[in-house]
């Protein structure tokens, strides 16, 4: 009777960290996967293939300097951005943050936006 017990509690003992092993493990992570210069474009963009001050103006991101955004992209001054225009400003983009040269925040790499360092 007692070897009855003693394997009834080594079972329940097992079935108990198998549950716990089972919880403790993370759920799988789902891959963000960042859209391309072309998506983003196409996003953007109107029905006309190029983006233009209404479309700026319709994206919240976008809207407060549509004006300074467009002068800034639009590089032959036609009052449109073309795929090509968006691709160049979007690589200059680029090339800015990774030297830490952005503006979007007053943070630079490596520092919150309040100025405090990251631990």
């Amino acid at each position: 009777m007692r070897k009855l017990w003693t394997m009834a509690a080594a079972m329940v003992a097992v079935s108990f960290l198998g549950l716990s092993f089972a919880r403790a493990e993370d759920p799988p992570k789902k891959e963000h996967k960042r859209p391309s210069v072309g998506e983003i474009f196409k996003k953007m963009a109107g029905e006309d293939g190029k983006i233009c001050i209404k479309d700026l103006q319709k994206n919240p991101r976008t809207k407060d300097k549509a004006a300074e955004i467009l002068k800034k992209w639009d590089t032959d001054e036609n009052g449109t951005v073309c795929i090509k225009e968006f691709t160049a400003a979007f690589e200059k983009r680029r090339a800015e943050h990774k030297r830490g040269e952005h503006k979007r925040g007053e943070h630079k790499r490596g520092e919150h936006k309040r100025g405090e360092k990251k631990d």
